[in-house]
Formats: C-alpha cells, structure tokens, sequence
C-alpha cells in the first residue's frame, strides 16, 4: 500500500468489495482480484518522482475525493426523452445501441437487434447468464496493459457490464454502432467504469460510436477501457466523442490490435470535462495493417486535456499516419505525447505523426512530445509539431470584407479543425460533430 494515498485507494477497495459477485463466472472474479490487488499497490500515479507518463497531468484534485459506486438498478430509466438530448447524436428517432446511464445498463433505451445479422452486440451480463463465457474470458483485458496500467487495473476490478461487439466474417455495416453513456449530477465522486471490447476476426467492416456525454456542472469520475481486435482485411471505423460537465474527470485507456492487410480509423473528439486523459495505444502486429488516428480537442476556462499515443510498428509493410490539433483559450492545457515504435526487422514502415495547436490566449499552453523510437532501415517516418495564434493577415483579409472580428476568428478556428471533421467517413456522425464543434467553439471567450 502506498503510505501517501491510503484514502482513495481504501474508498476504491471497499467499492470493489461491496460488488454482487453472485453471477460473475470464476475467471472473471480472479481476473479481478488480481487487478485490484495490482491497483492497490500502485495506487494514484502521484507524489512518484520521475514518473514521465504523467509529468503535465496532475490528478492531486482527483484522488483526494472519495468514490461513490453507482449500484444495479437504481437508476433504471423507460423513456429516452427524460434524458437531456439537446446535444446528443441519440434520440427517439435514433435510438442508441447501448445506453448506459451513469454506469447503469438500460435495456428499454437500447436496440442491440441490428438488422444486419454480421453485428453482434450483448453485454457482459447476458454473456455471463448465458453460461458461453469463452469469447470474453479468450479476448478480455489482451489487448490493453491490465499488468502495469493503474487505471486499466481499476476498470478491470470494478466494471460491473460491459458491452461485446463481435463482426463476423464478411460483415459491412454501414450504420453507426453507437454505445453512448450518460453521466448526471452527484453530490459525490460518482464513479463509473466503461468496458467495451470489439472483435472483427476476419474481414469485418463496421462503423462504432462511442459517446460520453455529461449533464449541468456535476463532478464524477469516468474511468473508460476499450479494446479492439482487427482480424486479417478487416476495417474499423472508431469515433469517441467526450462531452463530459465542466467539472468531471475522464480517464480512458483504448488498445488497438491489428492482424495483417487490416485498417482501423480513429476520431477522438474532446470538447468537454475539467481534466481529460486519452490513452491510445495501436500495435500493427503483421504485414500489410494500416491505422489513421485524428483527434481534435478544444479546452478553454482552467481545462486541462492530456493524449498519450503509441503506434507500435511490430511488423514490416505496415502504415501510419497521426494528426492531433487542439484550439486552446483562457488558462487552459492540453498535453499531447505521441510515441512511435519500429521494431528491429520492419522495414518498409510508412509512420507519420502531428500535433498542432491554436492558441487564442496568451496565457494558454500546449505541451507537445513528438517522439519515434526505431530500431531498422528502410523506412519513412516523419514528425512534427506545432504551436501558434491566429494569423493577423487572414484577420485583416476577412475583416476588409465586411466580416466582423467575432465570426472572423470562428471562420478561422473552424477552418484549421476541418481537417479533422472532414476524415469522418460517417455522414450522420460528420455533420453531428461539426455542429458539436462549431457551438463550442462560438462559445469560447476568444471568439466573442
């Protein structure tokens, strides 16, 4: 036990304690007990000196607040429109896959009946109660560090119902998997764990939107894991979109593994929450896999957002291409670290890695560390970073047009994120973050 943090990680043991093990097969209740016991020793990654992984991001403010667990049943809801959907892609008209309700499954809200029958969707609980448990004990906690990762070993211990996707062979899903959780008010740490683990082994094709959208000013915890297995020619289209309060923490851990002439697609959307954590860790694990990562986050107030990302290029013959670009305002941070490995033997390797960031305040800040790792010839690999304030020039352009100063730097900010919103391949989705993205930028000091 680390003597500096006996009370947050005492309040998440006695969470892990309290849960309804009655139904969990034995596997899982070991894979759990041993992921808590790896939590409890390393508790928050605070007060470690040296600790790089967290070097800008400080969670001080996190875990000296206590935990409350939601329970099974207390949050049950029958009707989608006593949800506040003003700025979700989910309605009564669309309604979503799965919809989890501050960690709480609704079944009456969610539609796992997909027409197409290549796309399977079932939560954790029905996997468990049907008594097949091989497909989940086979692949869960593989593809994301449940040895060494704090936060992957929390989710671990205490998620209570995930959600498994499975894309079977020759599957091409054109519509949107949406799994979309809610968060409310709390006059506690409400702390929610999010599981999702997507397999597509074999020529899959499949579009997942994962959502986390928060209500009011309520401060709670959201601690996601996703995992995700690209078979052989398969491809993945995966967007995140984070809408969380202003006073919420998010902390998420995604690992993306892909087999051979596979391709997986990313979109990571932050426009919410008070401090923001990506974990993205990618492995192109055989010839011929293709990823393309993009993210977009806009911070502004005291909003802190932190992305970690990791392409490991552990075979030859494999692609990559990574943008990242933010618009920051106030006294807010964002940190963006982006790691990229090519192993000894993977040559022909195409990498190519960006940051770049819009500063509308001077007292904002980008922390930015592009970084490749590679240990073979033959191969392109390119990085770069950027950090700057809008152009005067394209100012004065717009204003001698009659454009007023406001809609000016909203025209400018818009432009230098499209880049971004134009890789969404989804139609529907495409233009819901476009316009998730237009209001919050209109809604920065800077841009009034």
């Amino acid at each position: 036990m680390l003597e500096n943090l006996p009370k947050p990680v005492d309040a998440y043991i006695e969470g892990y304690n309290s849960r309804d093990t009655a139904k969990i097969p034995p596997w899982m209740t070991e894979l759990q007990k041993l992921s808590m016991s790896i939590f409890q020793s390393k508790g928050f990654p605070i007060g470690v000196a040296r600790n790089e992984e967290w070097k800008y991001t400080s969670l001080t403010t996190l875990a000296d607040l206590d935990p409350v667990i939601p329970q099974e049943n207390s949050q049950l809801v029958t009707d989608i429109n006593q949800l506040d959907l003003t700025n979700s892609y989910a309605s009564a008209m669309r309604i979503p896959t799965v919809l989890f309700l501050n960690g709480i499954y609704q079944p009456k809200l969610s539609n796992t009946s997909l027409q197409n029958q290549g796309i399977r969707v079932r939560t954790f609980k029905d996997i468990y109660e049907s008594g097949t448990t091989s497909v989940l004990e086979e692949h869960l906690g593989r593809y994301v560090n449940n040895a060494s990762n704090e936060f992957v070993c929390l989710n671990t211990a205490l998620v209570d119902n995930g959600v498994l996707i499975e894309i079977e062979a020759n599957a091409a899903n054109t519509t949107p998997i949406h799994i979309a959780h809610f968060y409310t008010a709390s006059n506690k740490l409400q702390t929610t764990s999010p599981r999702l683990l997507i397999l597509a082994p074999d020529a899959g094709t499949a579009t997942i939107l994962e959502t986390h959208e928060g209500v009011g000013n309520g401060t709670y915890f959201t601690n996601a894991v996703t995992e995700i297995y690209v078979g052989k020619q398969s491809d993945i289209q995966h967007y995140s979109v984070q809408t969380q309060s202003v006073a919420a923490f998010h902390i998420s851990n995604t690992g993306v593994h892909l087999a051979a002439d596979s391709k997986f697609r990313s979109v990571n959307i932050d426009l919410g929450g008070s401090l923001v954590r990506h974990n993205l860790d990618v492995i192109t694990a055989e010839p011929g896999a293709v990823c393309v990562l993009n993210g977009l986050y806009v911070v502004d107030g005291k909003r802190h957002c932190d992305n970690q990302v990791i392409i490991d290029h552990a075979a030859p013959h494999t692609t990559s291409t990574e943008l990242y670009k933010g618009v920051l305002d106030d006294e807010s941070r964002s940190v963006f670290h982006g790691s990229v490995i090519v192993r000894e033997g993977a040559i022909k390797v195409n990498a190519n890695q960006a940051d770049k960031n819009l500063l509308l305040s001077d007292k904002a800040e980008a922390d930015t560390k592009p970084a490749f790792w590679v240990y073979c010839d033959d191969v392109i690999c390119r990085h770069g970073a950027a950090c700057g304030q809008i152009d005067p020039a394209a100012m004065f352009y717009l204003q001698a047009r009659g454009i007023d100063s406001s809609e000016a730097k909203q025209l400018l900010t818009r432009a230098f994120l499209s880049e971004i919103t134009e890789s969404i391949a989804s139609p529907d989705v495409k233009t819901h973050i476009e316009t998730l993205v237009s209001d919050r930028l209109s809604a920065l000091k800077s841009n009034t």
